[in-house]
C-alpha cells in the first residue's frame, strides 16, 4: 500500500489512454471468468435435484456471459463511438446479469427507478465497464468474507441520472478516499489501482458527469455518479 503511494508521488502518472484494446481486455475478463468457473463447477457437480437447480442457474449466467462477449466484440469492431445513444435500463441490467455470477443474489439489492426508454449519449461499453469496476471494487472490499452485500439504486433526478452503489466492506479513511481515484493507487492486497480511476475518468470525460466517494473504515463505501441527461 505504502509502496503504491510512494510510486505515485515519485513518478509522473500519465493520463489514462482510453484505448479500445485495454477496454476490450477488461470487458472480456468478467464474462470469461464466469464461464470458466461455471464450467469447472459443472465438472465437479452432482446429479441431485438441488444441484440440478444450481446447474440451471449457472447455465443461464453462462449464456448471458456469452451474449455479453458477443456484444463486446461487435462494439469493438464498430470502433470508438463516443456519441452512441443507448438505453440506460438495458445497459445496467446487462451488467447486473453478469454480477449474478459473482455475488450471491440474496446479498445483491438493486432498484432501477427509471423509465426503460431513458437514454444516455456516450459509449455503452465504457459505461458498462465503469459500472463493472465499482462492483468489482465492492466485492474485493470484503476480502475473505463469503457474504458480500451490495446495493444499487438508479434514479432520474431533474435532468440528471443518479447512480448510487453501496457496499459494507472494509471501507477507507479520508486520506485514501482522495487517493484511490488516481492511477496506480489501491488499498487492496492484489489490486492494481485502475478500477476507480477508470470509472471516474469515464464518468467525467465521456459522460460529462462527476463521481463522488464516501467511505468509513469498517463500515463500507458509497459511490455516487451524477450524469447529465440530454433530453429530446
Amino acid at each position: 500500500m505504502l509502496k503504491n503511494i510512494a510510486w505515485f508521488f515519485m513518478f509522473k502518472t500519465p493520463e489514462l489512454a482510453f484505448s479500445q484494446n485495454n477496454v476490450f481486455r477488461h470487458a472480456c475478463s468478467t464474462p470469461l471468468t464466469i464461464l470458466m468457473s461455471n464450467l469447472e463447477a459443472d465438472l465437479c457437480g452432482s446429479n441431485s435435484k438441488s444441484q440440478n437447480t444450481v446447474n440451471a442457474n449457472r447455465t443461464k449466467t453462462s449464456l448471458e456471459a456469452v451474449t455479453k462477449l458477443t456484444k463486446i466484440i461487435k462494439s469493438v469492431n464498430q470502433g470508438n463511438n463516443f456519441s452512441e445513444k443507448f438505453r440506460v435500463f438495458t445497459a445496467i441490467n446487462e451488467v447486473l446479469c453478469l454480477m449474478r455470477g459473482k455475488i450471491d443474489y440474496k446479498c445483491f439489492e438493486s432498484k432501477l427507478l427509471i423509465n426503460k426508454d431513458l437514454f444516455l449519449i456516450g459509449n455503452k461499453l465504457y459505461f458498462q465497464e465503469a459500472l463493472t469496476c465499482i462492483f468489482n471494487n465492492s466485492i474485493e472490499a470484503y476480502k475473505d468474507i463469503e457474504q458480500k452485500p451490495v446495493s444499487l439504486m438508479v434514479r432520474k433526478i431533474n435532468n440528471h441520472l443518479r447512480i448510487d452503489e453501496i457496499d459494507y466492506g472494509s471501507g477507507m479513511n479520508l486520506f485514501f478516499q482522495k487517493l484511490v481515484v488516481f492511477k496506480g493507487i489501491t488499498t487492496k492486497k492484489n489490486g492494481i489501482g485502475l478500477g476507480l480511476y477508470f470509472a471516474k475518468k469515464t464518468v467525467e470525460n465521456i459522460f460529462s458527469g462527476k463521481m463522488m466517494i464516501r467511505s468509513a473504515v469498517g463500515l463500507g463505501t458509497h459511490i455516487t455518479w451524477i450524469i447529465p441527461l440530454f433530453l429530446d
